[in-house]
């Protein structure tokens, strides 16, 4: 990546890869650019090397980010200040876009003032309290 929103890439850190190796998100400090992004970069295998399961398990993941993109280009605008999702800054990375490649460029979350990811054992604990708060207004309710 040479270029990100027509700003010359400084520094990358990796931060995670994607759902089956098709890539990774990376954090991306850019030359003349007050805060950090977040690039998806989405690396797309060779459907030469991948047998028939794998073939539907590609279509499928490919279909999935097309449907991200989407919502990330209509409807993350639309979205209220208590459901904060990144912006879409670009969807087009300048310099060494491949055709097996897709990129995402994100706003980063952490300057956008939500630093905190919960972890699966917290999403569980608040899916369980949920439940029980459900159960309890349904065990009390006059019906």
């Amino acid at each position: 990546m040479n270029k990100i929103i027509g700003r010359t890439v400084l520094k990358q850190e990796r931060i995670q890869s994607l759902w089956g190796g098709y890539g990774e998100l990376q954090r991306c400090y850019l030359q003349n650019y007050s805060a950090p992004v977040v690039v998806k970069k989405i690396q797309i295998p060779s459907v030469r090397t991948l047998d028939k399961a794998e073939i539907f398990a590609h279509k499928r993941k490919l279909k999935s980010y097309q449907v991200e993109l989407f919502w990330y280009q209509n409807y993350a605008s639309r979205c209220h200040e208590f459901c904060k999702v990144p912006a879409l800054l670009d969807d087009e990375v300048q310099g060494e876009t491949q055709e097996n490649e897709i990129y995402f460029v994100l706003e980063d979350l952490n300057e956008a003032g939500y630093p905190v990811r919960k972890s699966p054992l917290q999403l569980a604990g608040a899916q369980l309290y949920l439940t029980r708060l459900g159960i309890g207004r349904f065990q009390t309710s006059d019906n």
